[in-house]
């Protein structure tokens, strides 16, 4: 009995290094939703963060936790880096952007998008936030990194 517990503990394990949603608390549907709730179905994607040195990356990190998003983080600050890393359940990658980018590829999970905060040129399509969606603020620069990221627009849900 204990080896198959392990064994079945261990294939759990697996799977959910291979990207398998967290099972939610409570699943909502579109016709269960409250006024102003917001339900977004997210596959599940790798998304490369840079700039993480400021509030808006840091809650566009959190939002893409929520959603079941691996996120990896590059920065040149190591020790915000981990921080952060540990913090949000994030992988911290110490060198730039494309390195970053490239390592992830060779180990067999490639990045889906970038997020980043400043124009760079990378091998992965990327998002730059435009300036007053970052001036209103973390929350409104994080929801729009979210519904701009969705690589589908018929799983989001907005009652009012």
């Amino acid at each position: 009995m204990a080896d198959n517990y392990l064994e079945r503990r261990m294939e759990e394990y697996r799977h959910s290094r291979q990207g398998a949603a967290t099972p939610r608390a409570a699943m909502h549907t579109p016709h269960n939703l409250r006024p102003g709730q917001v339900l977004i179905d997210y596959p599940p994607m790798r998304v490369l963060v840079t700039d993480i040195d400021t509030p808006v990356s840091q809650a566009v990190i959190d939002m893409l936790r929520r959603f079941n998003c691996r996120v990896a983080i590059t920065g040149p600050d190591p020790v915000l880096g981990n921080r952060l890393a540990q913090k949000a359940g994030a992988q911290y990658h110490p060198y730039g952007p494309q390195a970053a980018i490239d390592r992830l590829d060779s180990a067999g999970d490639p990045v889906t998008i970038a997020i980043t905060f400043s124009p760079l040129r990378l091998s992965v399509p990327t998002l730059t936030p435009p300036q007053e969606i970052i001036d209103a603020g973390p929350q409104a620069t994080a929801a729009w990194v979210i519904y701009a990221a969705h690589p589908s627009s018929r799983h989001l849900y907005l009652t009012c």
